[in-house]
């Protein structure tokens, strides 16, 4: 059986570190499966309640998965970039998607339909490696989603906006100099404010603070961090007081 291979899809994936251990017969397989998804900003790759027959690696841009709470507005449960899988928890269990995704940016994405890998003869390979690099994008996806409790349970929205800042730092950021960060991603302080679980005048309200202080520097396309050592000693006198 002769596999029809997207040389697109091939190419992105051996770029991928997250495949870089995948036997070729694997990755090969995984891009006969696979489609490409352009989103623009505000565009849903999918809706509450829509049918879980794929798994979605983002290439490019920005995915905010949310999940509704009866309130008026859905809860952020993360926001996803480059390199990360969502949807493979509804896949794996069969059942619909139990939140939205939505895109932030202008994103690409790869959507894998894995049901197709049973299909192929002399599989068990493929399906040894799919297994074990399904495991680690499951417990990339669960440290995500940690990372996001400990944003909300950080207590002071000061704190907050730290644990935030971390959060991004770990996955989106790049040391400058010094203390100088940069975290390139396009997110707006009202997002910001969802993710932290705070209303948005009062995000806004510290985002601007901090930037008068000459702390952070907050543009369309990128936060700049001036000085994390500040911010934290900021904190820590504001705890002391």
């Amino acid at each position: 059986m002769t596999l029809a291979v997207p040389a697109e899809i091939l190419a992105i994936l051996k770029e991928d570190q997250s495949f870089s251990q995948m036997n070729e017969k694997t990755i090969r397989a995984l891009a006969s499966c696979a489609v490409i998804g352009k989103y623009k900003h505000n565009q849903y790759l999918w809706k509450y309640g829509d049918q879980g027959d794929h798994c979605t690696l983002v290439t490019s841009g920005l995915i905010e998965v949310t999940r509704p709470t009866g309130d008026e507005e859905d809860t952020c449960m993360g926001i996803f970039g480059k390199g990360d899988v969502i949807g493979l928890s509804a896949f794996l269990h069969k059942i619909n998607f139990p939140g939205s995704a939505k895109a932030l940016d202008d994103s690409k994405t790869i959507k894998f339909y894995l049901s197709a890998l049973n299909d192929i003869p002399d599989n068990k390979i493929i399906l040894q490696d799919l297994s074990s690099w399904m495991r680690e994008r499951i417990l990339a996806h669960e440290h995500i989603l940690r990372e996001k409790i400990d944003i909300i349970t950080a207590g002071t929205i000061e704190n907050r906006l730290r644990e935030l800042f971390k959060h991004l730092l770990r996955r989106f950021g790049n040391i400058k100099s010094g203390f100088k960060y940069e975290i390139k991603i396009k997110l707006t302080k009202s997002k910001a404010a969802k993710i932290m679980g705070i209303r948005n005048e009062t995000a806004i309200r510290l985002i601007n603070d901090w930037q008068k202080r000459n702390l952070i520097k907050w543009e369309e396309d990128k936060i700049i961090i001036h000085n994390l050592e500040m911010i934290d000693r900021l904190i820590m006198q504001k705890r002391s007081k």
